[in-house]
């Protein structure tokens, strides 16, 4: 069986499998119960918890289902996921999925960062939506 090459680990890999061991060990899992509970065998969970792979949207998913994080802990895991795997978390594909315009709509900002000011403005915006 070939070795898995850990210099290829980035830092955001490491802290995403250190976060996912921490609140594993928190919620009093073994690694091969929480392993079983996101349906992997649990050296993928041990190449994931070292920082040598990630897991995929469905498995993260998963993941977040069995751990159920504090909201601070899921913050940081959906922003270490986005960094490491590139792409948004399943659950914002969700919404953009079920609300397919939205996605034009966010595509029309290009390659702009908002300002905070902006952002406050989209907080505002999707705060209104809890309020209908």
């Amino acid at each position: 069986m070939a070795k898995k090459n850990f210099s290829a680990q980035s830092e955001e890999k490491i802290t995403f499998g250190k976060l996912i061991s921490d609140l594993r060990i928190k919620k009093g899992l073994s690694l091969r119960k929480f392993a079983n509970a996101v349906g992997l065998p649990p050296s993928n969970m041990t190449y994931m918890e070292n920082g040598a792979s990630i897991p995929t949207a469905e498995v993260y998913t998963k993941m977040l289902c069995v751990l159920n994080p504090e909201p601070e802990d899921k913050v940081k895991m959906d922003k270490l996921f986005c960094q490491v795997r590139k792409i948004p978390t399943p659950d914002v594909c969700q919404v953009i999925l079920n609300n397919y315009e939205l996605g034009e709509r966010i595509t029309k900002i290009g390659n702009a960062i908002l300002t905070t000011e902006q952002l406050k403005l989209v907080e505002e915006l999707f705060e209104s939506f809890n309020n209908t």
